[in-house]
C-alpha cells in the first residue's frame, strides 16, 4: 500500500503520536477500512481508487481528534484509579508507621511528623474525594472536566507528597532500625516512586489534552 494512503496513514500516526500504542492501533485499522475500500473498487486505476478512499475516510485530524478525545476519558478515568490504588497503599503504610515507630523520634521532627503524616493523608482525601464528587459527571466528556481532573490529581498528589515525606523523615530518625522498621523504610521509598509515576501521569494527561484541543481546533 504506497502513495497516496501510505501518505493518509503517515499522517494520521504522526497526529496521535503522543501514544505510539494508539498510533499504531488506530493507522492498523484506518489501513484496513482503506484496503477494503480500494479492494470495492476494483474497476478503476489505483490512484483514483486510492483517492476516492482516502476522500470517503475523512481528514485525517479529525479522524485522530475522534481517537485522542476518547482515549483522553480513558486516561482520565485510569487516573482516578491510580489515585485510589495510592491512598488505599498510602493509609497502610501509614497505619504501620503507626505501630512500627510508636516510640520513634519523640524530641525533634519526630515529633510533629506523626501529625504532618496524617493530617497531609486526610488533605489529600478530602481533595481527591472533592474531586471526584464534583467532577464525576463530567470526566472524558469536555476538556475542561479534563484539565479539572488534572487539577484535582495535581492538589491531591502534592498533598500526598507531604504525607509521605513525613513519614520518611520519620523513619529516618531510627537510631537503631530493626527488620520492622527497615520495611517501613522501603515501603514509604516504594511510596514516593509511586508518587512520581503518578505525577508523570498527571503531565501526560496534560500534554495529550493540548494535543486534543489542537486536533480539534483544525
Amino acid at each position: 500500500m504506497a502513495g497516496l494512503i501510505e501518505r493518509y496513514l503517515d499522517a494520521l500516526e504522526q497526529d496521535l503520536d503522543f501514544d505510539r500504542r494508539l498510533a499504531r492501533r488506530v493507522r492498523a485499522e484506518c489501513a484496513d477500512h482503506l484496503a477494503e475500500a480500494v479492494a470495492a473498487q476494483a474497476g478503476l486505476p489505483p490512484e483514483a481508487a486510492e483517492h476516492r478512499a482516502v476522500a470517503r475516510m475523512g481528514p485525517h485530524r479529525a479522524i485522530a481528534a475522534s481517537f485522542a478525545q476518547d482515549m483522553l476519558g480513558r486516561r482520565a478515568d485510569r487516573l482516578w484509579l491510580a489515585l485510589l490504588i495510592t491512598f488505599l497503599a498510602t493509609f497502610l503504610a501509614m497505619r504501620l508507621r503507626t505501630l512500627g515507630l510508636a516510640e520513634a523520634g519523640a524530641d525533634g521532627i519526630g515529633s510533629f511528623a506523626p501529625l504532618v503524616d496524617r493530617y497531609g493523608f486526610v488533605a489529600a482525601l478530602a481533595i481527591g474525594c472533592g474531586g471526584w464528587l464534583a467532577l464525576r459527571r463530567r470526566i472524558g466528556r469536555d476538556a475542561g472536566g479534563v484539565r479539572a481532573v488534572a487539577l484535582v490529581a495535581a492538589a491531591t498528589l502534592a498533598a500526598l507528597g507531604v504525607s509521605i515525606g513525613a513519614g520518611v523523615a520519620r523513619a529516618a530518625t531510627v537510631s537503631a532500625p530493626d527488620p520492622l522498621t527497615l520495611t517501613i523504610m522501603a515501603g514509604s521509598l516504594a511510596e514516593c516512586g509511586l508518587l512520581l509515576w503518578l505525577m508523570a501521569q498527571v503531565q501526560a494527561l496534560r500534554r495529550q489534552l493540548r494535543r486534543t484541543e489542537s486536533l480539534m481546533a483544525d
